[in-house]
């Protein structure tokens, strides 16, 4: 259970709200180009993606504290699916002197997105409408819903793929928050070694480091990581590299296909990749990648904690809705928190869960060393006369 399993690692004696939002499922196309000669898995007959979003809220003041957005993709054929989940951005705002363990939480979210996706069974999603902009046009104007939905069973194996790059920036979704002298801002090195150490618990078969531009970063691997790509070994880039938002190996392929060099093999497209400006900063960015084994899909009853299911339109209303606001301002976010998101939600007949989680985990403060006193017996040795 979610609720119980973060409140474990949540302060002691502060009391919380968990907002869950997820996008509705739609089709999309293929995350990776298919090539049967090229591509490690065979063609998929249906592509789904849809987001998560999660806000942790402080009850006592009624503000956010935290937020991480994760998107996933489901490249499904006849008998197994992929799931690739990819973790889009995490912020915190820094608004109160909470001693709150960011990455347990990313941890105990992350574990819960995979263990209930092994319980879903069957997923209905939008269908893409194919017209013209004209109809789109003349729909629009008569508010007439262009939608069509499919229900689709899933196979009985899945296997999941957990991507995402370490990029420092003082803050990610929410605007001026790294005014607040609580928000605690790392350099590129400590991320990444942050990032390594909240995925290191979530059961993987590989876990994979690569830090283009640099020959070492073995210096941030824990016992059963190594380096290099779960996406191919080194073949062509473009049948091997996914398409993610907001991604720099997404955006350099782009690039290749302009300049048509989009066959370049995957170690080439490594290592030009390290001189693209992302990584060429001084600050160190590197990209993770973890598998699974392929995992049986059964419809037990999963974690009861269930989302906020908003239209992609409607989602996108609610990220710009947090993303206008300035978030150095404690009022502001007050605001924000008790009456803009419950009254955006009640515009679409949702409502928010209003479970009050009890935080139970009891922070230790370090304590300083005990000062060893060592004795001085200079003083006690009778030196001879000259």
């Amino acid at each position: 259970m979610l609720v119980d399993d973060i409140s474990e690692i949540l302060p002691n004696n502060h009391q919380f709200r968990l907002l869950f939002i997820k996008a509705e499922p739609k089709q999309c196309n293929p995350i990776i180009k298919h090539h049967s000669q090229h591509s490690n898995f065979e063609k998929s007959i249906e592509s789904i993606k849809l987001k998560y979003f999660f806000l942790l809220i402080d009850v006592k003041y009624e503000v956010i504290v935290f937020g991480l957005e994760v998107y996933k993709y489901f490249e499904i054929s006849s008998e197994r699916s992929l799931q690739y989940l990819f973790v889009s951005k995490i912020d915190t705002t820094g608004l109160l002197d909470t001693k709150l363990n960011v990455g347990n939480l990313v941890t105990k979210i992350l574990e819960f997105l995979i263990d209930s996706s092994l319980h879903e069974t069957t997923i209905k999603y939008r269908l893409k409408i194919k017209t013209s902009s004209t109809m789109k046009k003349i729909n629009k104007l008569i508010d007439r819903p262009m939608s069509n939905y499919k229900t689709i069973a899933l196979p009985p194996l899945t296997k999941f793929k957990l991507s995402l790059f370490t990029k420092s920036s003082n803050q990610y979704f929410f605007p001026e928050s790294s005014k607040n002298k609580h928000k605690h801002l790392i350099d590129g090195d400590q991320l990444l070694k942050w990032w390594i150490k909240t995925i290191d618990p979530i059961e993987f078969t590989a876990k994979k480091l690569l830090i283009p531009g640099s020959l070492s970063g073995s210096q941030y691997l824990l016992p059963g990581w190594t380096r290099g790509s779960i996406f191919g070994k080194d073949e062509k880039c473009v049948y091997n590299i996914p398409n993610f938002p907001d991604d720099p190996k997404t955006r350099f392929l782009e690039f290749l296909i302009i300049e048509n060099r989009y066959k370049s093999n995957l170690s080439q497209f490594y290592e030009e990749l390290g001189f693209r400006q992302e990584f060429r900063l001084g600050n160190v960015v590197g990209i993770i990648g973890c598998e699974s084994d392929w995992k049986p899909v059964n419809d037990k009853v999963g974690d009861d904690f269930q989302p906020i299911v908003l239209t992609n339109k409607q989602y996108k209303k609610l990220m710009k809705l947090i993303k206008y606001e300035d978030f150095s301002i404690m009022d502001d976010i007050k605001l924000l928190t008790n009456l803009k998101l419950p009254f955006f939600l009640k515009l679409y007949n949702k409502e928010i869960n209003n479970t009050v989680i009890n935080g139970k985990f009891i922070y230790k403060a370090k304590t300083a060393p005990t000062e060893i006193k060592v004795n001085n017996l200079t003083g006690l040795v009778k030196r001879r006369k000259k």
